[in-house]
């Protein structure tokens, strides 16, 4: 599969599958350059929500437990801001984070109040864009694609942007935490829910849908 477009986000999403190279799930880099990638193409597709069963869901959490857990850490989290990746310790991550989505919300009509989610004990690769769009299936097994947005951060905020932006059920979640094992970690997530749908609804509405910002937050 090749890509062609803006360097910088290609340029992310290589280093992200090379750091991650040899996981299930995961595509593998062929060739990269400036403003352009090629990956092994993952069997499957997209599928809405609904239509992925307990089980899929279950061994997606168990891929994001491997991607959140057997890939590269770092001692600084990444705070995109703009098109730049910011630099954060775990004292100050939290609140950059916050602070940069409340300004994007700001700036998009919106003016949550939202509080800060529980200190990361440690930042590792994360996916950063959960969507349903970027989950392909080979029947219940699942692969992520599209690593533009990938950087150093919170596994907790990695999850909750998939089970709030994607609006997942009871069920659905409980398969991702059962199949995710991890319990400290999941015991994070709540907190970063809203930041995550704050951030999702900001991107909507700036792009002139507001029904889908709507449908994000809840509406």
């Amino acid at each position: 599969m090749e890509k062609t477009g803006p360097s910088v986000p290609l340029a992310r999403e290589a280093a992200a599958l090379r750091d991650l190279a040899g996981l299930p799930g995961v595509p593998r880099v062929l060739a990269a350059g400036v403003g352009r990638l090629e990956t092994v193409r993952l069997p499957g597709a997209p599928r809405a929500a609904s239509r992925v069963s307990r089980e899929g869901w279950g061994l997606l959490g168990a891929l994001l437990y491997r991607v959140h857990h057997h890939g590269p850490t770092a001692q600084t989290g990444e705070v995109p801001q703009g098109d730049r990746l910011v630099p954060a310790d775990a004292t100050e991550f939290a609140a950059l984070r916050v602070a940069a989505v409340r300004d994007a919300a700001v700036a998009a009509g919106l003016d949550i109040p939202l509080a800060l989610p529980a200190a990361c004990p440690r930042f590792v690769r994360v996916h950063g864009d959960l969507t349903v769009g970027n989950i392909v299936w080979d029947g219940d097994v699942p692969g992520l694609v599209d690593w533009e947005f990938s950087r150093f951060g919170d596994p907790a905020e990695d999850l909750a942007g998939l089970v709030a932006v994607n609006r997942l059920g009871r069920p659905a979640r409980a398969a991702v935490r059962v199949g995710y094992g991890d319990d400290d970690t999941w015991a994070r997530v709540a907190g970063w829910e809203p930041v995550v749908r704050l951030e999702a609804a900001a991107w909507w509405r700036a792009h002139g849908r507001d029904d889908l910002a709507a449908r994000v937050l809840g509406g």
